[in-house]
């Protein structure tokens, strides 16, 4: 971070990405180029509205989606062109391996709320709709649960923390890359079935996931 904010520092106002938060209910981009650092374009003259509510499938180009991903959330600002946030939009990020920190699972399942912040009986619920029962005994238990937990399992966790905190903008990275077919379903109904009103952004190359979302944007 106190990388980022030096580089910043450095760059001209036209040589960067403006985020700006406004009274629109969409997340609009305009004019968007998203480059590398060394000037190399990933993408470019993007336009598009995402309305609130709209569930959108973002597929194409992977490297492209993900910078897409990093820039609304301020951590990429190379390239040029403006992203209007939705002035009380506050954006779940559900990544392709969800982060872990250190503690005991009550902590891990609950994040980023404290663990002492939600009531254990939300907790279960939340493992028991994702199919995670086995860990229901197991919240105060310790230990690199990064490592004691398969990719799927862990993606799993990523969906409960999502129907715990309950948020109206998703952002979900590749989040259903380790389910098979029935298991993606499962996660994306319940997903849909819970948060109706979510709008959600999903990056995924799968023809699957099209059925879950209202349109497709494809980044060449």
């Amino acid at each position: 971070e106190a990388l980022l904010n030096l580089h910043q520092q450095k760059l001209d106002m036209s040589n960067r990405i403006v985020i700006t938060h406004t009274n629109c209910t969409s997340l609009i981009f305009k004019n968007l180029d998203i480059t590398m650092p060394d000037g190399r374009s990933i993408l470019s003259n993007f336009n598009a509205s995402i309305h609130q509510g709209e569930r959108v499938l973002i597929s194409g180009d992977s490297e492209a989606a993900a910078k897409l991903l990093k820039v609304v959330g301020s951590l990429w600002p190379w390239g040029h062109g403006e992203v209007n946030l939705p002035c009380e939009a506050v954006i779940f990020f559900l990544p392709q391996q969800p982060y872990v920190p250190k503690g005991n699972l009550r902590a891990i399942v609950s994040y980023p709320t404290p663990s002492h912040g939600i009531d254990d009986s939300l907790l279960i619920a939340a493992l028991e709709q994702v199919g995670l029962h086995e860990l229901i005994h197991r919240l105060e238990e310790g230990g690199p649960w990064e490592q004691m937990l398969t990719l799927g399992e862990l993606q799993r966790l990523g969906f409960a923390r999502t129907l715990l905190h309950k948020p109206q903008w998703i952002f979900i990275d590749e989040a259903t890359d380790a389910f098979d077919a029935e298991e993606e379903a499962l996660m994306m109904t319940l997903l849909l079935n819970e948060l109706p009103h979510a709008t959600i952004l999903t990056i995924g190359s799968r023809l699957s996931l099209e059925a879950y979302h209202h349109r497709r944007l494809s980044l060449e």
